[in-house]
């Protein structure tokens, strides 16, 4: 088994199981690996009824990421519409993808060497993760909570209008679409880059983000 801080720019990830049992199947129970639990659209843990399964779940389960009615390619020259955690893997592969592929955040740059490693961005992605249900932080259903490919790739957190610093101008977009939701009018066009942590509301949350980064820039 391969040491958790190890000086690499390759991370390992794999889904949890799909038997809907407490228990994280292998490989994603290593300590080198990156377990991933599967959610539906309401960002419930996925659980099916026929034929029987759902997401595993467990205390090395670390994130939660879409994996019901996943539209994907199926051999030998076809596509498939499935469920499982394997179909939940390539979004958290894809944002890590995004931060291997970013400005190096001096914030997880833990050994100071302007590059991404693999422990940095899986501290990234657990750091940027929207909590999906108490205790506060990590639990055994959702891991540190939904994986979350914008603000995990946003540099400096908050920046909505991407000038490279957080300023007046993000704090005003967040104030004029205070409390706005996806069911209101423009919600995709001018509201969502507002909501900064992924939860289908502009709230209190992103105003903190922003109050939190407020003047930093782009290093």
């Amino acid at each position: 088994m391969l040491p958790l801080r190890q000086q690499s720019t390759m991370l390992m990830i794999a889904g949890s199981g799909n038997d809907d049992k407490p228990i994280v199947m292998y490989p994603a129970a290593f300590d080198s690996v990156v377990a991933v639990g599967a959610v539906d659209q309401n960002d419930d843990r996925w659980i099916e009824s026929y034929p029987p399964g759902g997401s595993n779940y467990g205390w090395e389960l670390e994130f939660a990421a879409p994996g019901v009615d996943i539209n994907s390619t199926f051999p030998p020259d076809t596509y498939l519409v499935d469920s499982g955690t394997p179909y939940a893997v390539p979004h958290v592969t894809g944002a890590a993808a995004l931060i291997f592929g970013s400005k190096v955040d001096p914030e997880y740059d833990s050994n100071s060497n302007g590059q991404w490693d693999n422990f940095e961005v899986r501290e990234k992605l657990k750091g940027t993760a929207l909590d999906l249900a108490p205790p506060i932080g990590k639990d055994a259903y959702y891991g540190y909570g939904l994986v979350n490919a914008w603000y995990s790739n946003q540099r400096p957190p908050g920046d909505i209008t991407y000038d490279y610093v957080v300023d007046g101008r993000d704090l005003a977009l967040v104030t004029w679409h205070w409390g706005e939701i996806p069911e209101d009018p423009y919600w995709f066009e001018y509201a969502r880059p507002c909501d900064i942590n992924i939860n289908n509301e502009v709230c209190l949350v992103d105003l903190a983000i922003i109050g939190l980064h407020y003047g930093e820039i782009d290093p």
